[in-house]
């Protein structure tokens, strides 16, 4: 098959590496894949190295002029089977620019359960637009939701995984003094980029249960953790010392302490 895939790669290798290697692994298979996304994103050379064609352009905004162009000029160009779009910028952008084009299939990702509403008119810019042949789900609970919401067919929603090599997150330990903790310490880490359905609040009032643990921590990791809301939670919890927003960090296997294979560690 040849496949287009609008999607962004500028953050940090951890984050992006399970989609990106999702397409290298396409390469090998045998299709044809173009990717459309930001030039100097550190991942293009990568991309290159395994034989994708890499165009350089990427969404300002949801509707972006420029970038629908640019599709269209693409699908003029050559016969694509599919236009993958994954992310709230680039699906907009690729449905629009998909139509006219009946006989390519266009295919949004979607990652979080909820969030998708027939009486908002957002909606209808992404997962409801009517040129959406099918959405691909993170899970089986996201799947389930959308399933609830989109027009497309049931069996046009379907999950597929993100696949992960445990050999990605192989790190040196980070130095525990350099965030104030020590070899004794109990700590938790949580990573993500804080949405409301990541359940940050939920795990901060949990806290509260736990906080006669002395030597206990909860290291948060990652983009909007440190929200009023939560800060206030933090502040609440009984161990509000004991609970470290580090926001956005490049070293998440390094904090998360990855030496060991992930079931050893739990034995």
């Amino acid at each position: 098959m040849r496949i287009l895939v609008l999607s962004s790669y500028k953050d940090s290798w951890n984050s992006v590496r399970p989609e990106a290697e999702m397409f290298i692994e396409m390469v090998n298979q045998g299709h044809d894949v173009t990717i459309m996304t930001q030039g100097d994103a550190e991942y293009v050379s990568r991309f290159k190295k395994h034989g994708i064609h890499v165009i350089d352009c990427y969404p300002k905004r949801k509707i972006c002029s420029h970038t629908i162009k640019a599709i269209r000029t693409e699908l003029k160009a050559k016969y694509y089977d599919i236009v993958y779009a994954l992310n709230s910028k680039t699906i907009p952008n690729a449905a629009f620019a998909c139509i006219g084009f009946p006989n390519t299939k266009l295919i949004s990702y979607r990652g979080t359960v909820g969030g998708i509403y027939r009486h908002d008119p957002s909606a209808y810019l992404t997962h409801l637009h009517p040129r959406i042949d099918g959405i691909s789900c993170v899970a089986n609970a996201v799947t389930e939701s959308v399933r609830t919401k989109a027009y497309v067919g049931h069996d046009a929603i379907q999950t597929i995984y993100k696949g992960h090599d445990l050999e990605w997150y192989v790190a040196e330990k980070a130095n525990r003094e350099i965030l104030g903790l020590l070899d004794s310490d109990v700590v938790v880490i949580c990573v993500a980029n804080a949405r409301k359905s990541k359940g940050v609040h939920i795990l901060l009032e949990a806290m509260t249960h736990l906080a006669s643990i002395s030597n206990l921590h909860l290291v948060l990791v990652g983009r909007d953790m440190d929200t009023e809301e939560n800060t206030q939670r933090a502040q609440q919890s009984g161990m509000n010392e004991r609970i470290h927003f580090l926001g956005y960090r490049n070293d998440v296997p390094e904090l998360m302490d990855c030496r060991k294979p992930l079931l050893k560690r739990w034995q």
